[in-house]
C-alpha cells in the first residue's frame, strides 16, 4: 500500500535468471539416437551440442548426419565435430 492506502498493483516481480539456457545431455542423446539408425554419436560429440536451443537441434543433427553420409562415417566423434564446425565457419565466412 502507498501512503495513500491504495494498492499499487503495478509491482512486477522479477523472474529468477535460469542457470542454464541449454539443454541437457540427455535430452542431446536422445535426440540423436533418433535422427538416424546408421549414423550414432559419441557422448563428447553431444557434449558439443548442449548448447545449442532446443529448436535447432534436430535441424543441427540432420546437418551432421548429411556430412557423415557424404564422408561414409557411421561414428560420429568428438573430431567429426570439429571438421563439421570447421566447415560450417568457412561456409559462414565466404
Amino acid at each position: 500500500m502507498n501512503i495513500f492506502g491504495i494498492l499499487n498493483l503495478n509491482v512486477q516481480k522479477k523472474a529468477p535468471i535460469p542457470k542454464s539456457k541449454g539443454i541437457s545431455l540427455d535430452t542431446v542423446k536422445y535426440a540423436a539416437s533418433r535422427i538416424d539408425d546408421k549414423i550414432k554419436f559419441t557422448d563428447e560429440a553431444c557434449k558439443r551440442l548442449v548448447k545449442v536451443p532446443r529448436v535447432f537441434l534436430n535441424t543441427v543433427l540432420k546437418g551432421c548426419v548429411a556430412w557423415a553420409k557424404e564422408h561414409d562415417c557411421i561414428l560420429i566423434t568428438e573430431k567429426e565435430m570439429d571438421i563439421i564446425q570447421d566447415k560450417r565457419s568457412k561456409d559462414k565466412n565466404e
